[in-house]
Formats: structure tokens, sequence, C-alpha cells
């Protein structure tokens, strides 16, 4: 049930804490005394209008209170204040709308409203039955009902120091039911959030004219959770680290080369006017420390379409974003400055779920130079409800042969396992929000010399 503040609560509220702050605290035994005084009238105001009724009596009782502990100017906002209380409550009466209130009211026909005193109002309004929570009273309607029961049925004061607020109560209660969606958002996402470990291979132009070859380990996160279940769109992230040449290079040193692969994508799947297709696209950064700390980044894009439950085809690409360069060279030979950006490429892929629980994709596609041939693959097949044995491969054929054509070459190899958190699952049955792009590597995001 909410909690609803109406106007005569702030009222008393604001009547009693602007008199105690005008005194300050005391410093003096008249004025401790005084300090008390004014507690005690708060908390009888409180008691006194915590079920939504004012007696004369109490009113008068409170009255006699407040002139001993305030001045005339803060007795007068009192007085004001317990006044408004019965006009409020008035406009309860007048606003009610139900038919079986036991005693004359101002909207019953056949009374005159000029007779009727403020009294005859309040009296009127103490008889009026409880409205049920099955049939809520009208916005700002007041009603007693003839046991004594608050006659503001939503509306408490809950101490003399603390005031329950409607707006508090709907945030609350918002904060439960954000609380709720997130928490089974996470639950939904943990059904396809994975760690991963590989052993890792490649090359490319950034090894400079095929003076190196680069073999490490891969360590990386990955996951999604939904933005919007009914729609079927979910937001993925993920980010690894590759550590490579582990005693150095020609290059480094014995300094280990590192890099840092971070992804993060939009994407849906199976909307409802479009039950067998599905898009998305994310944004890749590659941070890599080698003869140089460079950092380079690409969109990537894919569409896939269900040809039956157990196969998909479509298309993904990549488009360069950031390159970056790099000075290379010795003082014996000179230096020069090298140039590096991320390849354009467009593959057609097609995905297999087998009677094993085993995922395949295979892809062929063009990139721009220095190659103009692409081909790749990878796995899933599950060991375990949780893990499962991955692995991945691209090449980029050169356009060129002999020494040039191997400058130009780019390619990667990964094999490793894969660790799923969450409830047990088929791993070839893929979850509706499970990260729709793989997390990018060096044959994902290839880099080329210019």
């Amino acid at each position: 049930m909410r909690i609803r503040l109406s106007v005569f609560h702030v009222a008393l509220a604001t009547a009693v804490l602007t008199g105690g702050a005008t005194e300050g605290i005391a410093a003096t035994p008249q004025g401790r005394v005084g300090l008390a005084a004014r507690q005690l009238v708060r908390a009888e105001m409180v008691a006194a209008t915590a079920d939504g009724k004012l007696t004369e009596k109490e009113r008068q009782y409170i009255l006699v209170l407040a002139k001993r502990a305030f001045g005339e100017e803060e007795l007068g906002r009192v007085e004001a204040s317990l006044d408004g209380l019965v006009v409020r409550r008035q406009i309860g009466v007048v606003h009610a709308t139900d038919t079986s209130i036991a005693g004359p009211t101002l909207a019953q026909p056949g009374n005159n409203a000029d007779q009727h005193s403020t009294s005859q109002v309040t009296q009127t309004s103490m008889v009026e039955p409880s409205p049920t929570l099955a049939d809520p009273p009208p916005p700002g309607a007041g009603t007693a009902t003839k046991d004594g029961g608050s006659p503001f049925h939503e509306e408490a004061v809950t101490s003399d120091e603390t005031t329950v607020y409607d707006d508090a109560t709907i945030l609350y209660e918002d904060g439960q039911q954000a609380f709720g969606n997130l928490r089974a958002a996470y639950d939904h996402g943990l059904q396809d959030f994975t760690l991963s470990s590989s052993v890792d291979a490649f090359k490319g132009p950034l090894d400079l004219d095929n003076q190196n070859g680069n073999f490490g380990f891969q360590f990386g996160v990955n996951g999604a959770i939904p933005l919007s279940e009914p729609l079927g769109i979910g937001v993925q992230a993920g980010t690894s680290a590759i550590l490579s040449d582990l005693h150095g290079t020609q290059f480094t040193g014995s300094r280990i080369r590192t890099q840092n692969f971070t992804t993060i994508g939009l994407f849906q799947r199976n909307s409802c006017r479009a039950p067998k297709l599905s898009w998305g696209f994310a944004y890749d950064w590659l941070h890599d420390e080698y003869y140089s700390s460079m950092v380079f980044s690409q969109w990537r894009v894919k569409l896939g379409y269900q040809l039956t439950p157990q196969s998909e085809l479509g298309i993904w690409a990549c488009i360069p974003d950031q390159g970056d360069t790099a000075v290379v060279g010795s003082p014996q030979i000179g230096f020069t400055t090298e140039r590096f950006r991320p390849i354009s490429q467009g593959n057609l892929y097609y995905s297999r779920c087998w009677e094993s629980g085993a995922r395949t994709t295979m892809w062929i596609g063009i990139a721009d130079e220095p190659g103009e041939f692409i081909f790749g693959a990878d796995a899933r097949v599950p060991l375990s409800p949780r893990t499962s044995l991955v692995g991945n491969f691209n090449y980029v054929l050169p356009s060129s042969g002999g020494i040039t054509g191997q400058d130009e070459e780019m390619w990667n190899v990964s094999v490793g396992l894969e660790l799923t958190l969450g409830p047990c699952h088929n791993h070839c049955a893929i979850n509706r929000f499970a990260p729709f792009f793989p997390l990018a590597n060096n044959g994902i995001m290839g880099i080329r010399r210019f």
C-alpha cells in the first residue's frame, strides 16, 4: 500500500520545525525547558494526527502546550495548521462519492449548505465508511470510519522524527522493481557469461618485414544482458589480454609483448517482425605494446538469417576507424615513421549446430591491401555442461607472392578452454541474449602497413 503525504501533515511539520529552529540549541536551563516543551508539542501533534483525525479536545490541548513553547508568531502558524486540517476535511466530504454514508453530508440533496457549520461538517465526516483497497477513494477525498479509523485511507505519520512521503514510497517500490529486473537480467546474462583461456599464435605487417612471429597466451571475459527483452535487444561487452613473445624480441629486448582487445556491441535476435533475422554492430579497440605503444579501433557489423533451427547464414564486415604511427630504426641505420591501420574486410559465413552439441562456423571473404581473400573458421565443442573446447583461425591470403607476399601475410590461430557461468545448458542452443560477436583478436582485427 502506498502512503500519501497530505498537505496538512506538511503544514504541521513545518510549523513545529520552524518554531524550534528560531530558538536554536538551548544554552540555558530556561532554553532547555523551552526546547523540551517544543518537542512535547511536536510529539502530541504527531500522535493526534497519526490516524488522520483531530478532535476539538485534542486541538485545545495542543494549543495549550503550544502557548507554553512558542511565541505569538509560531503559535499563529500552529493554529493556522490546525484550522487547515478542518478545512481540508470539509473538502474531502464534498468529494466523497459513497452513497452508503450514514448521516447527512454536503453532497446529499435537501440539505442547505449555508446551515452547515465547520463543526457540523467535521461531525459528518466522522461517520463515513472507510474505503477499501479494492475501491479507493478519488484523489483528495477524506472519509472516516464509524469506529474511529483514519479518514485519510493511505495517509500516516510514522513518528515524531520521520514523515513517510508518497514520493519516497513510489521511489522505493520502483527501486525494488528495477532491482528485480536487474537481478533477472543478471541471472539471464550469467547463462552466457564466459571466461576463456587459450594459446595464441599470430603474425602480420606489424612484425615489420616478416622479422618476427608471435606466440603466447590469451585470457578473456565476455558477456551480454538484455536491454529490451520484448524486442530481443541486448548489449554485450568483453575484453581480453594476450601475452606473447615471453622472452622478448629484437624489437622489445627482454620485454613481453602485451595486447588488450576490448569489444562492446548492441544486437537483436528473433524480433517479432523478423523472427529469423538477427543483426548487430560492435566497436573494437586494440592497445598494442610492442616496439611502440599503439592504439587501433574498428567498427564491426553482422547480419544473420536462420535457415533452419540448426543452421544460420549471414555476413559480417569490419570497417577501420583509428590508425596509429610508430618510429622504428636505430642510430646506425636511421629512423623511419611507419603508419598502420586496421584492414577493411567483408565475409560470408555459415554456422551449424550439430547433434553432439558442438557448433561450427566457417567464413570466406575479401579484404583491402595487403590481401584479396580471407578464409577462417571457429568451433565450440562442449566437454561438460559449463566447459567447452574452443578454437579459431583466420588467414588473409596476400595479393603478392615471394618476399613481398610474406611481408603482407596475416594469420591468427587460437585453441583453448571456455568456462560458462550460470545454470547448465546445451552449448549448441544459443541463448537469445548470448553475446552476438566473438571477442576481437589478431584475425578479426588485422592491422596493415601502408
